[in-house]
Formats: structure tokens, C-alpha cells, sequence
């Protein structure tokens, strides 16, 4: 679907602790840009790019 509207990468999030989230990101070819902390939540998220090609 992604690439049938010219969607180059995409951005994925995930809780810092759900490693089984992250696995998968990962097993997928994401890379992790950085992890953010959001007050709002108290929670530590990962942040992903998966690039479409």
C-alpha cells in the first residue's frame, strides 16, 4: 500500500520496554533514529524508520 501512494519510509514507534514490538521493527529493516521521553505518558518511546524501496 505504502508504495502504491509513492510512500518513501515510514515512521514507527514503540515503547521503549515492549521488546517484542521492537523485534519486529527491527527483523523488518528499520532503523532507530533516537528514543524520546514523553511526559504527558511517562513513558520512554523508540522511533524507527523503515525506508520503502
Amino acid at each position: 500500500m505504502a508504495k502504491e501512494h509513492q510512500i518513501t519510509s515510514v515512521l514507527l514507534t514503540c515503547d521503549d520496554d515492549n521488546l517484542g514490538s521492537a523485534g519486529v521493527i527491527e527483523n523488518n529493516g528499520a532503523i532507530l533514529e533516537n528514543k524520546v521521553y514523553i511526559e504527558e505518558e511517562k513513558v520512554w518511546v523508540r522511533r524507527y524508520w523503515l525506508k520503502n524501496n
